[in-house]
C-alpha cells in the first residue's frame, strides 16, 4: 500500500531522493514510496545473490487514503495464482510510523474508525443575514449546536455506551509506554500572538498548585488523559488505548462571507476504536444520539447522516517467529534495539489480508501456536520543522547477505 506526501526540506528536489547527515529526503520518502521501492529492492538482490529461500508476493495498491475499493477485486482475480505455493506464513504491510526519529518500529495493533458527514439543510437558496437574519431556521446554526453534543471539553465522547467494551490497558502496559522513545514536543503548548504567550507566560508561572489549566504542565493533554502517568505514557495511551471523536471540517454552501446565511451545511466526523469496541455498535449508537439530540432542536431544517466508511481495530501477535525475526533483522541492520508500538491511525487493509490469507494464530494439535503473523514496518517518522511536519527516512548501512542454501526463484 502507498501513499505519496509531498513535502519538501531545504529546498531539495522533491521528485529527487536527497541524503542529508544520513537521511533520505524526497516525495513520499516515508509516506510511502520509500517503503515500496525497499521492498522491491531488497527482495530484488537477495534474489540476485541467490539469498532468498522464500517465495515473496508483492501486493501495492494506491487506494488507501480512498478506503481500499478496489483491492479485493485485485486479489480476486489472480487468487489461484497467489494461493498456489501454500498457505500464507508472513504479511509485512510496509506503512506506519516511527514514533521517534532514529529508532526503528515494529507496529502490532491499530485503532479503528467510523467516519461520518452530517449535512443539515432546508432553505431554497442563500440569504443574506442583514435582510432575512432572525426569519428563518440557519442550517449552520443547527448543526454547531449538533456538533456540540457530540463530546465536551474534556474530550469525553458523549455517545451512550461508547465506552461500554473499552479494553483498559494493563499497568506493565502502560510502565513499557515510557520506556519508549518518543518526543512530545508537538504536544507543548505554543502561544499565538502577544497576549496569548503573555496569557500562556502567567499561567506557567502560577503559584496555584491546584490549577486545572491543561498548559500547566507545558502540554495541551486532554483532561481525560491520566494526569498520574508520565507524559510519554499519557501521549501513547491517548493515542493507542482510548477511543475518541474527532470533528474535521464545517462545509458551508455559498462563498462562506459573513453576510451569508448559508442554505445547508455540513461536516465530517469521525470516531477511532480500540479493542473490544464494536463498529456496528458504535456506528448504530452514534447515529442514535445524532437523530436523538437532532430532534431535540425542533427545527424544520432536514438533516442526513451519512457513514462514509469503517474499519475495524486490529491487534496483531508479538510473539511470533516472523515478528521476532523482523526485530532481530533491525538490530542486524540499524544496530539498536526495535520498539514495539501500536498506532493510532487506521490502515483497513492490514485486517482484510490477515483474513483474505488466513493468516491468523492458531493452536496445532500439540498445543504449541503456530508462527503465522501479520506486522507492520516503515522507514522513518514524521518530525518538526519551520514549515509543518517532514517525512524522512533514515538510511540504513548497506548490508551484504549469505547466499542462502536453496534459493526460491519466482
Amino acid at each position: 500500500m502507498f501513499r505519496v506526501v509531498s513535502i519538501c526540506f531545504r529546498n531539495t528536489p522533491p521528485f529527487s531522493l536527497t541524503g542529508i547527515d544520513g537521511y533520505l529526503y524526497g516525495r513520499g520518502a516515508t509516506d510511502n514510496k520509500g517503503p515500496v521501492l525497499a521492498a522491491l529492492f531488497g527482495v530484488s538482490e537477495m534474489w540476485r545473490a541467490e539469498a532468498l529461500p522464500a517465495n515473496v508476493v508483492l501486493v501495492i495498491e494506491g487506494e488507501e487514503e480512498s478506503g481500499s475499493d478496489g483491492i479485493a477485486a485485485a486479489l480476486s482475480s489472480c487468487d489461484s495464482w497467489l494461493k498456489k505455493s501454500g498457505p500464507v506464513d508472513c504479511i509485512m504491510i510496509a506503512n506506519t510510523y516511527w514514533l521517534s526519529d532514529d529508532v526503528p518500529c515494529v507496529t502490532y495493533g491499530l485503532r479503528g474508525v467510523v467516519r461520518a458527514t452530517l449535512s443539515i439543510a432546508g432553505l431554497s437558496e442563500n440569504l443574506h443575514s442583514g435582510v432575512d437574519g432572525g426569519v428563518v431556521a440557519e442550517p449552520l446554526v443547527d448543526l454547531v449546536q449538533l456538533l456540540g453534543t457530540l463530546r465536551d471539553s474534556k474530550g469525553q465522547v458523549n455517545v451512550p455506551h461508547f465506552y461500554d467494551n473499552v479494553r483498559e490497558p494493563s499497568q506493565d502496559q502502560l510502565d513499557s509506554y515510557s520506556r519508549l522513545s518518543l518526543n512530545c514536543d508537538k504536544y507543548a503548548v505554543h502561544p499565538i500572538g502577544p497576549a496569548a504567550a503573555a496569557a500562556s507566560s502567567k499561567a506557567n508561572t502560577s503559584d496555584d498548585s491546584n490549577s486545572d489549566n491543561p498548559a500547566d504542565d507545558g502540554h495541551t493533554f486532554l483532561s481525560m488523559v491520566p494526569s498520574s502517568l508520565p507524559p510519554k505514557a499519557q501521549i501513547l495511551s491517548a493515542r493507542w488505548d482510548r477511543p475518541t471523536l474527532s470533528i474535521h471540517n464545517v462545509h458551508v454552501s455559498g462563498p462562506g462571507t459573513n453576510t451569508v446565511i448559508p442554505s445547508s451545511a455540513s461536516a465530517k466526523v469521525s470516531m477511532r476504536l480500540v479493542p473490544d469496541q464494536s463498529v456496528e455498535f458504535i456506528t448504530h449508537q452514534f447515529r442514535a444520539h445524532v437523530v436523538s439530540k437532532y430532534r431535540q432542536l425542533n427545527t424544520r431544517n432536514h438533516l442526513e447522516i451519512d457513514i462514509t466508511d469503517t474499519a475495524g481495530w486490529w491487534l496483531g501477535e508479538k510473539d511470533g517467529l516472523f515478528f521476532e525475526a523482523a526485530k532481530q533483522a533491525i538490530r542486524k541492520v540499524w544496530e539498536v534495539e526495535p520498539q514495539q508500538v501500536r498506532e493510532g491511525g487506521t490502515i483497513p487493509v492490514t485486517r482484510f489480508l490477515e483474513d483474505w490469507f488466513n493468516v491468523t494464530k492458531t493452536k496445532n494439535q500439540s498445543g504449541n501456536y503456530s508462527m503465522a503473523c501479520v506486522f507492520l514496518f516503515s522507514l522513518g517518522s514524521c518530525c518538526s520543522s519551520a514549515s509543518g511536519p517532514v517525512l524522512r527516512c533514515r538510511a540504513p548501512p548497506q548490508r551484504t547477505y549469505p547466499r542462502a542454501q536453496s534459493a526460491a526463484r519466482p
